[in-house]
């Protein structure tokens, strides 16, 4: 099963990829304007008219799973205001963690985050993710640190707005575009964010 979104703001066109797709034997399903994608939470704005002229992605849900996967307790912490304390020794020697797979579990998840809506982590996340191999206990308390950033923070994500200056370009080549449609290649499309000015 493959999950995917297509956002057209042409109808018509957003109609004969989905007959052409049914022609090609794919089957699908329309689920209507979305919500939650994969781990994405999404609010989209719509205008007078049903179109898109904004689009705000979190990923508040999959934080508060990370959460509680860690049965990590952030309540009676501070907040804080910063993903990593100010000259924070990632070198530190420290007691090292009986295991690693929990911190490595940690940071792989943070990463995703860090990929996905918050690149506000990713410097501190970066540097977590070089200690992977022998993570030491201040390792693992800077790891905590990112995850109490994150509840301090939680309201915050990536929100795309439709200006008149900009628009996206869907293209897919038209030889690409037949292998497809008919399942001989997985991915075909590009993306082109063009100034108008």
């Amino acid at each position: 099963m493959d999950d995917f979104i297509c956002a057209f703001d042409d109808l018509v066109l957003f109609r004969l990829l989905v007959k052409a797709m049914k022609a090609a034997g794919w089957e699908m399903k329309e689920l209507g304007v979305p919500v939650q994608f994969l781990s994405l939470d999404m609010q989209l704005t719509l205008d007078s008219d049903g179109r898109c002229v904004q689009i705000n992605l979190s990923q508040h849900t999959y934080f508060v799973d990370l959460v509680e996967q860690f049965d990590l307790t952030l309540a009676a912490k501070p907040r804080t205001t910063t993903p990593m304390a100010k000259c924070t020794a990632m070198d530190d020697p420290g007691q090292p963690l009986a295991s690693n797979r929990q911190y490595i579990s940690l940071v792989g998840a943070l990463l995703y985050l860090a990929t996905c809506t918050r690149p506000d982590i990713a410097f501190a996340v970066g540097d977590l993710s070089r200690f992977s191999a022998v993570p030491t206990v201040p390792l693992w308390m800077a790891a905590k640190r990112v995850l109490l950033y994150l509840r301090t923070h939680s309201h915050l994500g990536l929100t795309y707005t439709h200006s008149p200056e900009y628009y996206f370009l869907f293209s897919v080549i038209p030889p690409m575009l037949r292998m497809l449609l008919t399942g001989n290649l997985r991915l075909g499309l590009q993306f082109w964010l063009l100034d108008l000015l």
